[in-house]
């Protein structure tokens, strides 16, 4: 299963905010960045104890095996990319975004009854966040009835 995560500027956000994932076959991200770079893209990805370490070629891509999910006894899946010179010997764009560097959203994993979810981070934050909202205007509007109608007696 290939998952494209494209990015705008230095973020990386997953096209699919969340997709089933079965235990068995291997996880291929693909790195969809638009600006021409001279240098290499490093990428690491951490899930639990494991990690990974993969310097991107022309495709873009890292696979990520089933077996590496599982020993990492599916926690999330943290992505870290960075840039570097030719030689790869020197780090050009961090992957720390606190420092100025890449950020690319980590994958959550949802196991429910045997079947395993992937949840992109912003995605499931953004929904946390309209759910909220949704239910702050609720509280509001039931504000703004008892301040025009006041206490309603029994």
């Amino acid at each position: 299963m290939v998952k494209t995560i494209k990015f705008k500027g230095l973020t990386g956000r997953f096209q699919t905010p969340s997709f089933l994932y079965t235990e068995n076959e291997t996880l291929t991200l693909k790195f969809d960045i638009h600006e021409h770079r001279v240098g290499k893209y490093v990428v690491v990805v951490e899930c639990g104890e494991q990690r990974k370490e993969r310097t991107l070629g022309k495709e873009m891509t890292m696979d990520i095996p089933p077996e590496f999910i599982k020993a990492g006894e599916y926690n999330p899946l943290h992505i870290f990319l960075e840039f570097r010179n030719t030689l790869a010997d020197k780090v050009i764009i961090k992957n720390n975004p606190a420092e100025g560097g890449f950020f690319v959203e980590p994958l959550y994993v949802d196991r429910v009854s045997g079947n395993t979810t992937f949840l992109a981070w912003a995605t499931k934050i953004e929904k946390e966040l309209a759910e909220l909202k949704a239910k702050q205007d609720k509280i509001d509007e039931r504000l703004k009835a008892f301040e025009d109608e006041g206490v309603p007696l029994v």
